[in-house]
């Protein structure tokens, strides 16, 4: 008994001061990022506007950012009679990175591949998430790429 007590303790002092952090953490995030432009799809674009708001730090060097989204809705696959039974929705982001007199062009894609909900307002829902969600996942691969630039 006294020999499990003593390895719980330890393990947890020995877990508890290890000075973990996240990677990407919002403390060590230090960015000043302003939109100048945007264009495409507006449910994405909104969603990437909101993300980028958070960076707005007057201590750091300004990155002006403008980008396009191209936002598709193709059927993927049907079954024998017919019917959709898939969508590939894809998202294409060209984004302009300014800094300090510097211009940077990339582009982002995501894909991901949706099952037909015979329910036309509950699919809506369902694609305006993931709309949401690919949305979130390019703006984490764009602040990779700022922290590279």
């Amino acid at each position: 008994m006294k020999k499990k007590f003593s390895i719980i303790f330890f393990l947890f002092i020995l877990l508890s001061s290890c000075g973990y952090e996240a990677l990407y953490s919002s403390k060590s995030e230090i960015l000043n990022i302003e939109i100048l432009d945007f264009k495409g799809d507006s449910r994405v674009n909104s969603k990437i506007i909101q993300k980028l708001n958070r960076y707005k730090n007057n201590s750091s060097e300004l990155y002006e950012v403008s980008f396009e989204t191209y936002y598709t809705k193709k059927e993927s696959s049907k079954n024998s009679s017919g019917k959709i039974e898939n969508y590939r929705l894809s998202v294409i982001s060209n984004f302009i990175i300014k800094k300090a007199g510097i211009i940077k062009n990339f582009s982002i894609s995501e894909n991901f591949t949706m099952k037909n909900i015979d329910d036309e307002f509950q699919e809506l829902n369902y694609e305006n998430k993931i709309k949401e969600n690919i949305a979130d996942s390019i703006v984490q691969k764009l602040i990779i790429q700022l922290k590279r630039f």
